[in-house]
């Protein structure tokens, strides 16, 4: 049992990552400001199924190989999901005036900026979550909780003033350089 908490703290962590900035916006946000947020949000997240497919399908692999050969089979995972995940990334990207055309209505084409900055930070997150569940899948929690709160410290930090400058493409622009900063900190662990 204490296991099973331990390998769910990186998931916690990050969740509280990825509520941060709606959490900000609406204490500074106006009504449309948010909606174009979130629609550009949902854009985004269109992509999170093939990361959370990878993670699941490579969780039993990884868990049941030793620690040396779970790290390689992980690195190996990585080199062939991130160029993979790109491709559906950048297709989203280049159909996100459509999209929201087509799923929200031109009202909302002011969403298509804050939602390639989305799709952006949602694609380094999956990548990030590949090497999380990784190491979960090792038994190690610690990479994955300690990358999440620097991403959160990134948002809370940085979060305010970037909105003030660029309204909620700065918040978006924030959220990917947190995702590149968990990311960065999970694969230099991965490495060492």
């Amino acid at each position: 049992a204490g296991t099973g908490w331990r390998l769910h703290l990186p998931a916690l962590a990050g969740l509280l990552l990825m509520q941060a900035d709606m959490a900000l916006l609406v204490r500074m946000a106006s009504a449309d400001a948010i909606g174009y947020y979130a629609v550009g949000l949902s854009l985004a997240l269109a992509q999170v199924s093939l990361s959370n497919t990878l993670t699941q399908v490579s969780f039993p692999k990884i868990a049941s190989r030793d620690h040396p050969d779970a790290h390689r089979y992980l690195s190996r995972q990585l080199l062939v999901a991130a160029p993979l995940m790109g491709g559906v990334g950048l297709v989203v990207m280049l159909a996100s005036p459509m999209l929201i055309r087509v799923l929200f209505g031109s009202a909302f084409l002011p969403a298509v900026g804050v939602s390639r900055w989305l799709i952006g930070a949602i694609l380094v997150w999956g990548w990030g979550q590949i090497i999380d569940h990784g190491f979960r899948a090792m038994g190690r929690s610690a990479p994955g909780v300690v990358a999440s709160l620097l991403g959160l410290a990134v948002v809370l930090a940085m979060g305010p003033a970037w909105f003030g400058r660029a309204g909620i493409t700065g918040m978006a622009t924030v959220v990917l350089l947190a995702q590149a900063a968990v990311t960065t900190v999970l694969l230099a662990w991965l490495l060492i």
